[in-house]
């Protein structure tokens, strides 16, 4: 293959690859679709020699030996499930996104440098562009519009709630590029970096996910803590006020969108888990902790028992899963399955932990899994392909910018 249609390739791949997480606003379609074109045109573009050494490199890697172990132990969940073909099914939807993984894993580590940083600016620019249109369907709700966003669903007033989660294990990559842009001195940047940073936090509060305020807070207090800490990043007077009106105004700004009568049950604390039925569900998960103790009673299984046992009129959406990825894997892979994933979970998070302390873009995606993480104990199910391929691309693209700012 000619050297300028490699380029053509990487560069095919490296927008796709950018686009596709964003474009989760349309649906998981859309971002399917993107990521799988992104990786196969990024194969096609590889090098033979290169190639097997990156093969090398994850036969060695302790995070892919995790992840063979946390597999097997899902094997065994489904074994020994109450719903064996069920949790086959589940199991097998597993390995085929941890077999999209490490192509993914070997698409970004071949990527050149330049074409690299090409994805992280789509990315930053698509997350911006998506922030726009939600913060539009947020305060307008123009039925058109709507629409073209959500098709169907564009009547459900909580069509926006996932997007809360998105944009925060999404967004610290767009702080990140927006901060090295400015340093940088690129005139755009100087003049705007600050106001968009604000606007897309108040807009993943607008967009109205309580699991995702809480996520987007915590990314943003690590970003700027540990980035003033370890890069150098130093936060006026006049920004820490800026800050603080987007903490005031972000809960008004949401009531105008919805009504104040939303804004005050989603800020009515004592009844935050009462009005989303998490409590009942996971008050159900505990009465069957002890049922299968170490394999659990079948991956994904959740939704196979009885309903009568946590059935009510506010926990009829809330009954397929359980909300909390934690009490997931402890209820249906055992104590076998939550102990291998709260192991690889500490050593991704100290892994971009020291990886953030040398270089931005690895705090970006420490901050980025930290979201993850937070969101998904109050989220929906960790076995989602969808919801999982945040995660898996989040870690893997902070490892390949990081290690070239390193």
């Amino acid at each position: 293959m000619l050297k300028d249609e490699k380029q053509i390739l990487w560069k095919l791949s490296a927008v796709l690859l950018g686009m596709s997480l964003p474009l989760r606003l349309f649906g998981p379609v859309p971002m399917a679709i993107c990521l799988f074109f992104g990786i196969v045109l990024g194969l096609f573009a590889t090098k033979g020699n290169s190639l097997r050494s990156t093969v090398n490199m994850m036969r060695t890697s302790l995070t892919v030996r995790l992840t063979g172990l946390l597999l097997f132990t899902f094997l065994l969940s489904a074994i020994f499930s109450i719903d064996q073909a069920y949790s086959f099914s589940k199991l097998w939807q597993l390995v085929g996104v941890s077999f999209f993984a490490l192509l993914l894993y070997m698409v970004f580590r071949e990527m050149p440098v330049r074409h690299a940083y090409g994805t992280l600016k789509v990315l930053s620019v698509t997350t911006l562009f998506m922030v726009l249109f939600a913060l539009v369907d947020a305060l307008f709700a123009d039925p058109r519009f709507g629409q073209a966003l959500h098709g169907e669903d564009w009547a459900n007033v909580n069509r926006l709630n996932f997007m809360s989660s998105n944009f925060a294990v999404l967004l610290p990559f767009v702080w990140a590029w927006l901060v090295t842009s400015y340093r940088e001195h690129v005139v755009l940047a100087r003049w705007f970096a600050w106001p968009i940073g604000l606007i897309t936090f108040v807009t993943a509060f607008i967009c109205g996910g309580r699991a995702g305020w809480v996520g987007i807070v915590i990314a943003a207090f690590a970003f700027l803590l540990l980035a003033s800490k370890y890069h150098h990043f130093v936060i006026h007077r006049r920004h820490w006020f800026y800050g603080i009106l987007a903490v005031v105004f972000s809960p008004v700004i949401y009531g105008l969108s919805r009504g104040m009568e939303a804004v005050k049950t989603r800020l009515d604390v004592s009844n935050v888990m009462e009005s989303s039925g998490r409590l009942d569900v996971w008050s159900a998960a505990m009465k069957h902790m002890f049922d299968n103790p170490i394999t659990g009673i079948g991956l994904n299984a959740f939704r196979k028992l009885p309903l009568t046992e946590y059935e009510t009129s506010s926990t009829a959406f809330s009954n397929a899963h359980l909300h909390n990825f934690v009490l997931q894997l402890g209820l249906e892979t055992g104590i076998l399955g939550l102990a291998v994933g709260l192991v690889l979970s500490t050593v991704m998070l100290v892994k971009f932990w020291r990886m953030g302390q040398g270089n931005l873009y690895g705090l970006a995606g420490f901050c980025s899994v930290l979201a993850f993480f937070v969101t998904s104990l109050a989220n929906t199910s960790i076995f989602q392909a969808w919801w999982l391929a945040f995660l898996i691309f989040s870690a893997i693209f902070a490892v390949r910018i990081g290690w070239m700012e390193k």
